[in-house]
This record gives C-alpha cells, structure tokens and sequence, in this order.
C-alpha cells in the first residue's frame, strides 16, 4: 500500500511565496546594498539622484525599493522601470 496526497486543495499545505524580486530598466535585479540612481523632476527641472537600497518590499501598489538617499533622507521608488542600478557591494 502506498501513500496518496490528498486531491482535495483545502486539505494541502499552502505554498510559501517565493522571495520578492525588482528588476531596473535594464534587467538587473536590485538588492539591498546596492546603489540606485532614480530621475527626480521640480517644476520643468530634471535630474538624478541616487540612493543605496535597504529593502525590496511588496506593497498594495506593487514592488517597492526603498533605502536612503546621499543626504540620508529616506526614499521609496515605485516605478522601477525609470531607475538604474550604478554600483553594486558585491563589485568591490
């Protein structure tokens, strides 16, 4: 006689989601520690701005990178096709 998973969804065990992932615009997933550089606009005035990763977080909006940036403010980015990674810790 062998044994037999149950057929019935409600009587398995749920599966455990995997590990949340953000990828920049080109293609390379961020971790925490790395370095980020994200568009910042004031007005008709662009530039950019960068920041060191502390966290990757599901939120009901969807992924979010957060860290702090040079000035030791906190920062989250949500739209992550906009942002780029610059420098890594695991490069140096």
């Amino acid at each position: 006689m062998t044994y037999e998973p149950p057929s019935d969804p409600s009587q398995q065990s749920a599966q455990q989601p995997g590990p949340i992932t953000a990828f920049d615009f080109l293609g390379k997933q961020i971790k925490a520690g790395m370095a980020v550089c994200y568009p910042v606009r004031r007005g008709s005035r662009m530039w950019l701005k960068k920041m060191t990763v502390l966290a990757v977080q599901d939120t009901p909006q969807g992924v979010c990178v957060s860290g702090t940036n040079d000035a030791g403010r906190r920062v989250s980015i949500r739209n992550l096709d906009k942002c780029v990674i610059v420098d890594t810790k695991e490069s140096k």
